[in-house]
């Protein structure tokens, strides 16, 4: 999860501030973007998709407002950049705030994982129904689908940001950085749910 926190702040800190070099001639300082946005990572990425949403052309293309809606309304993609979020405001040290004070100002990171984790499962009239007919058949079938869920909404979130990086408003200056995250802007649909080469 750390991994997770870290690496998409970092593309979305970076696409914003080339979208502001873009707005304002100049990029944002790093304590700009710490005021701003800390490590609210659903807000940064809502002022980026505004943003996107602001250039005619880049819209035209279907599979970018596809992107665009999937990016602004996903509720299980939206829910683990929230929780991403967390564990980069304070989220991290709930274990230890609990283990030292008795508790801890933020939910357990792995808690509200799990739970995102049991909504794929409650959203599904299939695997509630296997699991009732056939417990062994649920339990190898159902972890290998979660993972390939996961993996879904987080490739298919790396992508759509990636697209920003070479037909969005900053491609002059994103074009040519294409090699940093040509591993996500090349996934085709077929491919998402299988790990990046």
């Amino acid at each position: 999860m750390h991994l997770l926190a870290q690496g998409y702040e970092q593309l979305l800190k970076v696409t914003h501030a080339v979208n502001r070099l873009i707005t304002e001639g100049t990029f944002p300082t790093s304590h700009q973007l710490r005021r701003e946005f800390g490590h609210v990572l659903t807000r940064l990425l809502d002022e980026i998709v505004a943003a996107c949403r602001d250039d005619s052309a880049f819209m035209s293309r279907p599979a970018i407002q596809h992107d665009m809606d999937f990016l602004s309304a996903d509720g299980h993609w939206r829910e683990i950049l929230d929780i991403l979020s967390d564990l980069g405001s304070g989220g991290r040290y709930h274990d230890l705030d609990t283990m030292l004070d008795g508790k801890s100002a933020w939910d357990s990171p792995l808690d509200r994982w799990k739970s995102l984790e049991m909504a794929y499962w409650h959203d599904s009239h299939e695997w509630q129904a296997l699991l009732k007919s056939d417990q062994a058949g649920f339990s190898r079938q159902w972890y290998p689908a979660l993972v390939a869920k996961q993996t879904e909404t987080l490739q298919r979130a790396a992508r759509a940001i990636a697209r920003m990086w070479t037909l969005g408003p900053a491609q002059q200056h994103t074009q040519r950085l294409t090699g940093i995250i040509g591993r996500f802007l090349f996934i085709l649909d077929d491919d998402l749910s299988t790990p990046a080469p």
